[in-house]
């Protein structure tokens, strides 16, 4: 009976350390929270230039695998393990620049982008400077 109880209690202290009751995932949030203040804190120059940091970071990711590209650059001749590395690693970076870009921005950094498109789209101009009629 008392060795009943022993092997009780050492199975709970087992079960309790296996529980993750120690990793406070609360702690976890309000990091994700700051991070997501901190980079809303930079400017609107600092966010396009993050966002468009992730343009070269997509086509570098994918040199390795465009044809043409060989006889320019020649670390092309890669492994399939290297051309994967080579991808995941730039591929990540962009995503990270895209991503941190569009929270740099916010919303409202996201609208001004994006009505600077549709202005520059719409207005065409002729030789004189004057709105054309298109």
């Amino acid at each position: 009976m008392v060795a009943d109880n022993k092997a009780k209690m050492i199975m709970s202290g087992i079960a309790r350390r296996v529980n993750c009751r120690h990793v406070n995932f609360k702690k976890i949030i309000p990091l994700k929270e700051k991070i997501k203040h901190w980079l809303s804190k930079l400017s609107f120059r600092t966010g396009v230039i993050v966002l468009a940091l992730c343009v070269p970071c997509y086509l570098i990711s994918f040199f390795p695998v465009i044809p043409w590209v060989k006889d320019l650059w020649p670390l092309t001749v890669m492994s399939a393990y290297g051309k994967w590395l080579w991808w995941v690693v730039w591929f990540g970076l962009a995503k990270t620049f895209q991503y941190g870009g569009i929270t740099i921005l916010g919303v409202e950094g996201f609208k001004r982008v994006k009505s600077f498109f549709k202005r520059k789209k719409n207005t065409t101009e002729d030789c004189s400077g004057q709105p054309g009629t298109e």
